[in-house]
């Protein structure tokens, strides 16, 4: 993994363009914009390489959101981006919850659920960024809700702020932000567009290289015919 600073995805961004000497063409907040969408166009990449499996975290506790009457919804972080998996426990046991549609709400709150057949969906407040987490049955508590989700993409503002990945992940990067350039320009991409999909490619199936899965069982094989006593094999 290397760090790479705003300031440097500019230079970089700049030299692929080929407009290290544009005369301010490209202001640097403007370039700092095309970096922080290559960024965000590079998180959903690696995204829908393994459905969201490797840049799952853990979901801290959970905060009420409403009243008293309405304990059954939850105010998501808000660098909530999208989420993994969903699990309520019950007496040591943890259980899926299952999706439910918003359009189902009246239902499931006049008719909860049991734990082990709890119903979620979630929702959106617009323009506000407030993700809420909607469970039924309701009067739940955050000890017995377990959930692992998505962060929305780092936002570089600073020149000193640094983004740190494989060598791909940056160059893809820098390819997207001098394509925004070239574009702005109105010159040709198709050079970098081409760039950006090879390494596109290479990203996902290193995405998907990664192994994410349990360890396989071992068991213990005994040859015939072989056997023991004490003080050693016979």
């Amino acid at each position: 993994m290397t760090a790479r600073r705003l300031d440097d995805f500019r230079t970089g961004a700049r030299r692929l363009s080929d407009m290290e000497d544009d005369g301010g063409f490209v202001a640097d907040a403007e370039l700092n914009n095309y970096v922080n969408e290559g960024i965000a166009d590079l998180h959903d990449v690696r995204i829908d390489a393994d459905d969201s499996k490797l840049l799952a975290s853990n979901g801290p506790l959970l905060v009420t959101a409403g009243g008293a009457s309405d304990k059954h919804a939850w105010t998501l972080p808000s660098d909530f981006n999208r989420l993994i998996s969903l699990h309520i426990t019950q007496s040591g046991q943890a259980h899926p919850c299952i999706s439910a549609d918003p359009s189902e709400y009246v239902y499931w709150a006049a008719n909860p659920p049991a734990k082990t057949a709890a119903r979620y969906y979630l929702r959106e407040e617009f323009g506000t960024n407030t993700k809420e987490l909607y469970l039924f049955p309701s009067a739940l508590t955050a000890n017995t809700i377990a959930y692992t989700y998505v962060k929305n993409p780092p936002v570089l503002s600073l020149d000193s702020d640094t983004f740190a990945g494989a060598h791909d992940h940056l160059e893809y990067i820098e390819t997207y932000a001098a394509a925004k350039c070239l574009s702005k320009e109105e010159s040709d991409t198709t050079a970098l567009e081409f760039r950006k999909e090879q390494l596109k490619k290479r990203i996902i199936n290193a995405t998907k290289d990664v192994d994410m899965s349990t360890p396989r069982l071992v068991r213990m094989n005994r040859r015939r015919g072989v056997g023991y006593r004490r003080g050693g094999r016979i």
